[in-house]
């Protein structure tokens, strides 16, 4: 088992003055430093314990398996969504495996609870075949970006 000791300290309160997100504990300032008079050997109460696990994801290919599953994308766009992901944020690699980031987090939870409708797996899969009747000459053009319109202009 291996133990570490590890403190976040304020500099300069920066954005931080206005905001402070809800689930983020506020930093320590050099003041207030209890680790910085700790020595090795000395014995000391914890009061939180943290137990990190590897990071859980999917690899590149299981997201992809996903994604085409659930009718979402073509196959030449796979590469793109995964790059855009990364270049994004909203994801990163550890090892083979893309690890969801919290700024990825935030953007998922933000977008799903404002705009329910516009990111359900199914609409996405729905509005797929819909513009791939379009290519094949089925539809009307207008009448589905008029409906897409329409549900953009409610959220």
């Amino acid at each position: 088992m291996k133990i570490k000791k590890t403190e976040r300290i304020l500099l300069s309160p920066g954005y931080r003055a206005a905001y402070q997100p809800v689930d983020q504990q506020p930093l320590t300032t050099k003041k207030e430093s209890r680790l910085r008079k700790l020595r090795r050997g000395k014995t000391v109460q914890a009061r939180q314990v943290r137990v990190r696990q590897q990071p859980s994801g999917l690899s590149e290919a299981q997201l992809l398996r996903a994604l085409d599953t659930a009718g979402i994308g073509r196959p030449s766009t796979y590469a793109e969504i995964v790059a855009d992901l990364l270049r994004r944020g909203y994801v990163r690699k550890a090892g083979q495996q893309l690890v969801i980031t919290p700024r990825g987090r935030e953007v998922q939870t933000y977008l799903s609870e404002a705009f329910p409708r516009l990111f359900a797996l199914s609409f996405s899969a729905n509005l797929e075949d819909q513009l791939d009747g379009l290519a094949h000459g089925r539809g009307a053009y207008k009448t589905l970006v008029s409906e897409i319109w329409h549900l953009v202009e409610k959220a």
